[in-house]
This record gives structure tokens, sequence and C-alpha cells, in this order.
């Protein structure tokens, strides 16, 4: 009899962990270059399944840690691409290394989530409300917690559902994840009454079919007006340069001047096309900007000669305290010449710029001979252009909501975000990058340029219309014209409150599911 019934424990587990690997490979399969979307709202139904039938919290974290580790893999696996093309670590080792990162992050934000789920349901407590709350907290920490990986939360796959994700200029892209979990929670409410009930109960589908009826009504009218909006907007003409520069050639002295033609050749055809301002990719420059004297000329004299502002990333290095600090930085230079304003990236990447907790993992630098070794910038700058001001990211940056709307909210009428996306290879990474920062333009009402050395370089209106784009790994350039206003967003002037107010209700819940399960 008692082998009878751990046979039966042992089946239930195993079966639960199947349908949380499930729910991972679903929601991966949500995002580009999946481009599965619609998936989305059917991906967490098995995820929540398995976890109503969790019997401890500990049974909760372990599902929960199954779902986000395979759900990592499959969104993440272009870091072997970065590790092992470009960073010189043998194949095994890198695929280790995503597995180990997989685990890590299912670990810190996935299973604590399944086990706050778990715990919340065990009590009774509704999942219509729990579930999304719960949800939108864990990944409102994503964003902060240990440095921050928000890389591909779960409104991100709903990007190409436009008038879904208008939303997101009062709730941030927290407002769409809760939209999509609310749905996977409906469904699986009712799916999981019996026949009998779910004949009297459709309260549920009704639920669900009123949300999505609100939330496409609010996209409908946002995008009417904001198209309104546009078509009266100040217009501002600018071209985007996508050098396509080789990895292998990027920093080689040698290929210095034919990288420098490139973006040159370019730069002119945009500047004679009527752009008044040309952007630039992140590090374009192959040099230190700031004190190279064959190369600098070079790049001044192009933005006097087209009397236009010319605005492109490079590398800085300064001397503090006797220690020599790198920084990744933007510059800003005007029709004069000189330079007339520069960003220093604030937000680094992990194990790409700098290594967190140096002392202690003193290792890294020998496995990992790609990570980098930069200084943070200290204070986020808007920079001006044209006559214009507009906020910058520089690679990275962009994927952190808070970070890009301060821009906003302190005057930016327009973004900008540079970078270098030819680490990730022909993978999904440029793409999923790329939507990231397409749904900054809607949370903020704000045109966004961006540019690449490869990836994707484009422009997204106030709506998240991608007005144009390149394909990735092309020498490219983009003429466009965007329309600005002084009209800024709920979410650009007042922040997280939604995602906050998400935390505040899985406190309450957690407190009340204390409280009933004592009883």
């Amino acid at each position: 009899m008692n082998n009878l019934r751990s046979d039966n424990i042992i089946k239930k587990n195993l079966l639960n962990f199947f349908l949380a690997g499930l729910s991972g490979l679903l929601y991966a399969f949500s995002f580009p270059d999946y481009n599965l979307w619609f998936v989305a709202y059917l991906a967490l139904v098995p995820l929540f399944y398995s976890l109503s039938k969790s019997t401890s919290i500990l049974d909760g974290a372990l599902i929960g840690l199954m779902f986000g580790t395979v759900s990592s893999i499959f969104m993440i696996y272009w870091i072997t691409v970065a590790m092992s093309v470009y960073g010189g670590i043998p194949w095994a080792i890198s695929i280790f290394l995503l597995i180990a990162l997989a685990l890590l992050l299912g670990l810190l934000f996935f299973a604590p989530l399944g086990a706050t789920i778990a715990y919340i349901n065990s009590a009774g407590l509704p999942p219509l409300l729990a579930f999304p709350a719960v949800w939108v907290f864990f990944e409102l920490l994503k964003t902060f917690m240990f440095t921050g990986f928000p890389w591909n939360l779960l409104g991100y796959s709903q990007f190409p559902a436009k008038k879904i994700i208008q939303i997101s200029d009062i709730t941030g892209v927290y407002g769409i994840s809760f939209f999509v979990v609310f749905i996977n929670a409906c469904i699986f409410v009712f799916f999981s009454r019996s026949v009998q009930s779910r004949k009297l109960q459709y309260r549920e589908l009704v639920y669900g079919l009123f949300f999505i009826a609100v939330t496409m009504y609010y996209g409908t009218t946002q995008i009417t007006k904001w198209e309104k909006i546009i078509a009266g907007g100040t217009p501002v003409k600018f071209g985007l340069i996508q050098g396509n520069i080789n990895q292998d050639h990027k920093w080689d002295a040698g290929y210095q001047m034919e990288t420098l033609d490139i973006y040159t050749k370019l730069t002119e055809k945009s500047f004679n096309e009527g752009a008044n301002i040309i952007i630039w990719p992140e590090t374009a420059t192959p040099f230190y900007f700031q004190s190279e004297a064959k190369l600098r000329p070079i790049v001044l004299d192009l933005a006097k000669k087209h009397m236009g502002w010319l605005v492109f990333g490079s590398p800085v290095y300064s001397y503090e305290k006797g220690k020599m600090h790198y920084l990744n930085s933007a510059f800003v230079i005007s029709p004069e010449g000189d330079t007339a304003g520069r960003y220093d990236k604030m937000h680094l990447v992990p194990f790409g710029e700098y290594v967190p907790l140096k002392k202690f993992l003193f290792f890294v630098d020998k496995l990992v001979p790609a990570a980098g070794d930069f200084s943070s910038g200290k204070e986020p700058v808007l920079l001006y252009a044209g006559g214009y001001k507009f906020g910058m990211s520089i690679c990275y940056e962009i994927i952190f909501p808070d970070l890009v709307r301060k821009l906003v909210k302190n005057g930016a009428e327009f973004l900008v975000t540079i970078t270098n996306d030819a680490w990730f290879g022909k993978t999904a990474a440029p793409y999923q990058h790329f939507i990231m920062a397409g749904l900054r333009a809607v949370e903020n009402r704000v045109p966004l340029l961006r540019t690449a050395n490869t990836g994707i370089t484009g422009y997204f209106d106030q709506t998240g219309n991608i007005i144009e784009e390149t394909e990735i790994f092309t020498t490219a350039r983009i003429t466009g014209e965007i329309r600005i206003s002084p009209y800024r967003s709920f979410y650009s002037k007042f922040g997280n409150i939604f995602s906050l107010m998400c935390g505040t209700a899985t406190i309450i819940l957690l407190a009340i599911a204390f409280i009933k399960n004592r009883k």
C-alpha cells in the first residue's frame, strides 16, 4: 500500500514538473524569433494547474524553478554565441554556463514566484486577482534586484498586438503582463471546474472577455488620438547609420580608416537628403574620440562641413585617484565642430562590461575573456541637438523602463538608443532587444530612434509603429522624420504606481493566506 502511495506521489510530481516545463517552452515561444505571441494567452495554464496541485511551498518553488529554467534556456540561448564565437569559450563550457545562468534566474525569481502562488492558492484566495498581481510584483523585482535582468518580461511578447500594448502608457510593460496573466488565470479557473459547475458559472470567461474588450477599446481610442497628435507634431529630420563593422575588425588599428570611411560616406548621403541629426551606433569610433589626434578631426569636420549634428558612441577613459577608469559613452557634436554633450552609460552589463562581486568572483576574468572592466556613469543627463532635448540609452539600458522613463519626465522630447548587437550573431536576441526598445516609445508617448552597429536599426512612433527598420548584418542607413509633441504619458509622470499596487496586493494576499492557513 505504501509503495502504491509513493508511486502515485512520484507520478504526480513528474506530471507537475512536465507541465511546468511545457509552460516554460510555451512562454519562450511567445517571443521573437519564435513570434508565436498569441501562445502567451495559454502558456501559463499548465503552470497554474501544476501549482494548484502542489502540496507545499517547496513543491511550488520546485515547479517555479522548472518553469524558469526551461523558459530561460530557450529565451537566452543566444549567450552561447556571444561567449563561444566572440568570447573564445569552448561550446561545451558556454552551454554549461547557459544552463547555470538559467538555473540561477529560476532560483532567484521563478522559484519564489511559484512558492508564493502555491501558498496563496492553498488558502483558497481568488486566482484571478492573486496570480496576475504576484506575477507583476516579481517582474518588478526582476527589474531591480541583483542589478536587474528584466529581459523578456511577459508583456513584451504582445508587442505585435498594437491595441493591447497601448495600456502601457498608464502601467508600463507590467500592465500588459498583468493582462496576459489574467487571461491565463481565467482559462485555468474555468477548465479546473467540474463540468456541472462550468455549465452554471461562466463568470471567469465573462471577466476575461470584459477585460479584453476594455483593453482593446482603450487601445483603439489611443491609437486614433495619437495619430492626430503625431500628424500635427513638430518634424525632426534625422539619419540612422548602421556600419555593420565585423567584430574581428572593430578594434583592429589597421581597419580604423576603413571603418571611419564607411560611416562618413553613409552620413554624407543622409545629410544630403536633408537630415539635421545623424546618429551612429554604440562605440562607433574605433578609438578614444576624446584624445585621438589624427582621426578625431575627421569626425568634427564632418559635422562642420554639413552644418549638422552628429551623435555617436565612443569609449572614454579617465584618471581618478591614480586609477584608470573606462566608460562606455555617447557624444554630441554641434555644427560648429564642438563637443556639445556627453552621456556615460550608467547601467552596465554584468559579466559583459564588468564583473559583479569581483573580489569573490576573481576567476571570471579567466573564464570569460570578453568580460570588460568598465565604470558606471554617475548621473542621467539630457542631450541637446538641433534645438531639441533627447534622452540617451546605451544598449542594455533600454530594457529598464524606469531608467528611460525618468529621461522623459526630465524633459526629453524623443529617445535615442545606440547598441551593438553583433555579439549575438543571427539569433533571436537582436529581435528581442528591438521590440523592448519599441515599447519604451509607447510607455512614454515619445518617438524612439535606434541605431546598431548591426542588429536592427530603425525607429518607432508614439504608438509603437515600426516606421522603418533594417536587416541584421547589412551595411545600411535610414533617413527619416519623427514628429514630437509636448504631451507626456501617465507612466512618464508617475512611474511604477501600477506595479507597486500589485506588490502591495501580493503582501496583503500573503498576510491573509498566512492567517487562513494557521486557522
